[in-house]
């Protein structure tokens, strides 16, 4: 049987620091306790997606993502100096490997740019291990979510069908799902 339950979350704006979730216990967010099993090393990352992008959405969140964040973005495995935009990124994309990551609090993120139509992200799992590190992880969520007008889910690695945990911008509203058994 899966469970289904809503959270609302209030956040800070991206341009006063870090994008995190109120670190003020409220009985509105996704708890750690309801979630953590998701989260359990399985040898798989958990990719965090928002369908149905265009160039245009990838340069507005690669923007806000640089304003937000310290970005290290690299080409084959060497670092190179993040680029202006991120069509210069995609206009190699089938030649190269191109690597853009950064921390959102104690988690590394990284974006390997797969297709323009989607935006990816993926994380490792074992990072994720509190519910303060969770709400830093939700705290991203909202920010892309919010930044686009787009919903971001996640899900278990290559298997977005089927998401754990969605953001929806237009009600500022996180949805968990339980998958893992």
């Amino acid at each position: 049987m899966r469970t289904i339950s809503t959270f609302h979350h209030r956040m800070s704006g991206p341009h006063s620091g870090p994008y995190l979730l109120a670190t003020k216990t409220d009985a509105s967010m996704i708890r750690w306790d309801t979630c953590r099993r998701e989260f359990e090393p399985d040898g798989a990352l958990r990719d965090i997606y928002v369908l149905d992008t265009t160039i245009k959405h990838w340069q507005i969140l690669f923007d806000v993502l640089r304003a937000t964040y310290t970005l290290e973005y690299s080409v084959d495995h060497t670092v190179r100096p993040v680029p202006a935009t991120v069509e210069e990124v995609f206009n190699n994309r089938n030649t190269v490997s191109p690597l853009l990551k950064f921390h959102v609090g104690s988690i590394l993120v990284a974006c390997h740019f797969f297709t323009t139509t989607a935006i990816e992200f993926d994380i490792c799992p074992r990072q994720v291990t509190s519910e303060v590190v969770l709400h830093e992880l939700l705290g991203l969520l909202q920010l892309v979510g919010d930044t686009l007008g787009k919903a971001v889910i996640m899900s278990h690695e290559f298997d977005e069908q089927h998401p754990f945990i969605t953001y929806e911008p237009s009600g500022k509203k996180f949805q968990y799902q339980k998958v893992a058994d």
